[in-house]
């Protein structure tokens, strides 16, 4: 899952080639997420601001508001004490499930934020109890599912508490499943996975198999894929669910794949960067601390984000960082015909054409040997921020697509095709 996202399915994995690819196809009859149709309170800290991030569909697991821009992308409840959420409908519906989005692995300790338990009551009346959240948030990716019989509510309310009484409890939405109106009928249908070319168009059957799933019931069917059956060379694609019923289409989902197989696996990360490896990071601003001697004589946000010092050093290049709370912004001290750009500076050249490494190779080894780790060290590892372009500017790249298509016609024309130049 993605980091800072929570438990949202927002999913990316990596394969081994030896291993079966687990393909998930989640089909549910009658339901939809009502948490946004509800009036959502804070019973505990009525004026809590972060209520707000409760039921809007929307998640991001550190987001607060910065500067005049109160936003939030997680609830955020009391620590040390029970907490209360209330959700009141304008009018009856029918409930079958509570969906809880925490945290899904120990991303920043986040996972220490996750409720322990939780008691639901469905218009006065304990419908569930749930005393073993903290495990089932980690092995179920974050998303926790409470199945209710399926009941009329008007007033639901969760009850819930951390386990660190240091600790409040933290989500990224509520998701209350059900329906405004009368559940279906159960469905009898077929679910087909597929492979599919995206370039060819080409099918590939992985499984097919009958379901059966009731009115206000969700269902999980998993799919094994074995490598084989994938293309050779470097292919994307995807994986697709198609369910039909009754002779028609009723639903169609998909799950993008890039299939590589390289000359050799990618080393473990443990040779890559062994324990007490002497390592130096670059990010914004104070990565060109960790190369270029830029003085600190007046810095106003020491060893931070942005000081005047770099201000002016980043001037110079034709670069601007700021802190969100530095008394000193660069958009007021300087004026320049030329953009200057915000947290990002191609690793390759400066805006201003000299190559960063040309620059800062001579300073790189002397800092390094300031490290107390440098004489037992037998590699260095450099870290680049995500925050940095590592080379030329997206909308200037190939796709894989068109990469592939030039390669099939080099070859269509007799001519050499495409040799790889990375290390894979």
């Amino acid at each position: 899952t993605f980091q800072r996202r929570m438990g949202s399915p927002v999913m990316a994995y990596a394969y081994p080639e030896q291993d079966k690819i687990k393909a998930v196809a989640t089909i549910s009859n009658g339901l939809r997420n009502l948490a946004p149709l509800a009036r959502a309170a804070d019973l505990t800290y009525p004026d809590n601001p972060s209520i707000i991030a409760i039921n809007d569909e929307a998640i991001h697991g550190e987001k607060q508001p910065r500067n005049q821009h109160v936003a939030y992308g997680y609830w955020g409840g009391t620590k040390g004490v029970e907490n209360k959420l209330e959700f009141v409908f304008p009018q009856p519906v029918t409930v079958c499930a509570v969906t809880l989005n925490g945290a899904p692995d120990d991303f920043r300790f986040l996972h220490r934020n996750n409720p322990a338990w939780i008691r639901i009551e469905a218009d006065g009346q304990v419908v569930a109890e749930d005393r073993n959240l903290e495990s089932r948030f980690l092995s179920e990716h974050g998303l926790v599912s409470i199945r209710l019989s399926p009941r009329q509510v008007q007033t639901l309310r969760l009850t819930m508490q951390t386990s660190d009484p240091g600790k409040e409890p933290r989500l990224g939405e509520v998701i209350i499943e059900g329906t405004t109106g009368t559940l279906p009928s159960a469905v009898r249908g077929e679910l087909r996975m597929v492979y599919v070319d995206a370039l060819t168009g080409r099918e590939h059957e992985l499984a097919r198999q009958e379901v059966v799933v009731s009115g206000g019931e969700k269902k999980q069917i998993v799919t094994e894929v074995v490598p084989d059956c994938l293309p050779e060379g470097v292919t994307p694609g995807r994986i697709e669910a198609q369910f039909t019923y009754a002779g028609t289409d009723a639903a169609t989902d998909s799950v993008p794949v890039m299939v590589m197989r390289p000359q050799k696996a990618l080393e473990p990360m443990t040779r890559v960067e062994p324990p007490g490896s002497a390592d130096l990071g670059f990010i914004v601003t104070r990565g060109f601390r960790n190369v270029f001697e830029l003085g600190t004589g007046n810095q106003d946000m020491p060893g931070a984000w942005g000081t005047p010092d770099d201000l002016i050093w980043a001037y110079a290049k034709q670069l601007k960082q700021t802190g969100t709370r530095t008394p000193t912004k660069a958009a007021n001290m300087y004026a320049s015909e030329q953009d200057m750009r915000h947290y990002s500076t191609p690793w390759s050249r400066f805006p201003s054409g000299e190559k960063f490494f040309d620059v800062a190779t001579p300073l790189l080894v002397e800092r390094m040997k300031k490290s107390p780790k440098w004489k037992r060290s037998d590699r260095v590892v450099f870290y680049f921020s995500d925050r940095w372009d590592t080379g030329t500017s997206v909308g200037q790249m190939f796709t894989w697509p068109e990469m592939i298509a030039f390669d099939e016609h080099l070859a269509a024309s007799g001519k050499p095709r495409l040799k790889g130049k990375t290390r894979l």
